[in-house]
């Protein structure tokens, strides 16, 4: 009977507080606070500021009562409220349009460090809306910004000055070219829309891949597969072994799609040149040295032959064991269902339940969806059933 009050008094409680959780958007905060504000109370007025800055320009309530408030807060120091009153001005909310006042206030919230303010203001300043175009005044404001969130003002900026009737591609190409140059996450974005600008240019496709390189090197996997994908468009050897290192890098990262590729490249290989292949070379050394992406490309591609004999899919199995003994998720539950399959000979159920509970004690989705808490071993009783798998195959 307690436990049944107690559920009750839970459910109640619950209900009481879901309308003081759904108030703390920025949509509710708009709506609950804005009378407060347009009466002057000052903290309101910061917080009204800040929840419309959130939600981006909008038609509001009160918002011609609230316009000078805005400005008055913003003039002791809110850079919140400079920013939100410079949104009215742009877009005639609550007022009369000022496109050539609001850039003002907007540099005046992102001197106080408003990322919005930097953001919207450097725009204004690279398109000369409302203002004469100034560039050095723009990049002054998108220095505020971390490096990615830069870059990608900076596409932006150039995707604005390609629109249908302004198409200014050269000014665009200055836009992008910084933003490549960053090396963020948005190289590869900025890369594709540089070569679709300067398609033309005998210079553009070494540029492109200088940009990519080094966006790969600190860690982007897309600028490894971005950089794959282009290679491989590319005749030579050499240039399929070093498109199929990039894709590795990126498969490494966990880019499926770099995974998918480097299956592709070596059941083609196998196909046309069989025993001869460099780029299998090259992924057999990378999985002996403890690559659980090569060893997973290997297993699949073993898999894929299309003349598989009985030692090719304990080749595949042998790639999997090595990968998932060194900890990988996807390749302990990739080996589990093998092992259940019976791929090695008998199945081996055991084994698979400790491969399937190290994957899923490690949040690999399949494998949680596979076993149940309660069928799974503690990670330390998996091993243990793994060890004496391995002492029994010696």
């Amino acid at each position: 009977m307690k436990s049944v009050l107690l559920a009750a008094s839970l459910i109640v409680a619950a209900a009481a507080l879901s309308p003081a959780v759904a108030q703390q958007g920025p949509a509710a905060t708009l709506k609950r606070l804005t009378p407060a504000a347009v009466r002057g109370d000052r903290q309101a007025i910061r917080s009204v500021a800040k929840a419309f800055v959130a939600l981006g320009p909008r038609q509001i309530a009160n918002a011609s009562a609230l316009r000078p408030r805005l400005r008055q807060e913003a003039l002791r120091g809110s850079s919140a409220s400079a920013t939100a009153y410079a949104l009215m001005l742009q877009h005639g909310i609550g007022g009369p349009r000022d496109a050539r006042e609001a850039p003002g206030w907007l540099a005046r919230g992102a001197r106080r460090g408003n990322a919005r303010a930097s953001r919207q203001a450097a725009i204004t300043y690279a398109l000369g809306w409302g203002v004469r175009r100034d560039n050095k005044r723009a990049l002054q404001l998108l220095a505020k910004l971390d490096r990615p969130a830069r870059a990608r003002q900076m596409i932006r900026i150039s995707e604005a000055l390609l629109q249908p009737g302004r198409e200014e591609p050269e000014a665009a190409l200055q836009w992008v070219r910084r933003a490549a140059s960053l090396e963020t996450a948005s190289s590869v974005q900025a890369s594709e829309l540089y070569e679709r600008l300067a398609s033309a240019d005998p210079k553009a496709a070494p540029l492109v891949r200088e940009w990519l390189e080094a966006a790969a090197k600190k860690g982007n996997p897309r600028a490894a597969l971005a950089l794959g994908e282009r290679m491989l468009l590319e005749p030579g050897g050499e240039r399929r072994l070093e498109a199929a290192r990039w894709l590795l890098l990126a498969a490494e990262q966990n880019e499926p799609r770099a995974s998918r590729m480097l299956v592709a490249l070596l059941v083609e290989d196998a196909t046309l040149q069989p025993g001869a292949s460099a780029v299998r070379d090259m992924l057999e050394q990378r999985a002996s040295e403890g690559s659980a992406a090569a060893r997973l490309s290997l297993a699949d591609a073993q898999n894929y032959q299309p003349w598989e004999t009985a030692g090719h899919s304990q080749q595949a199995v042998d790639h999997l064991s090595l990968a998932a003994q060194d900890g990988d998720p996807q390749a302990q539950y990739r080996l589990a269902v093998a092992l259940l399959a019976g791929e090695t000979g008998e199945p081996k159920r055991e084994l698979a339940r400790a491969y399937l509970s190290l994957a899923a004690s490690k949040g690999y989705p399949l494998a949680m969806s596979a076993i149940t808490k309660k069928d799974a071993f503690s990670p330390a009783d998996a091993r243990k059933v793994i060890a004496a798998a391995a002492t029994k195959t010696q």
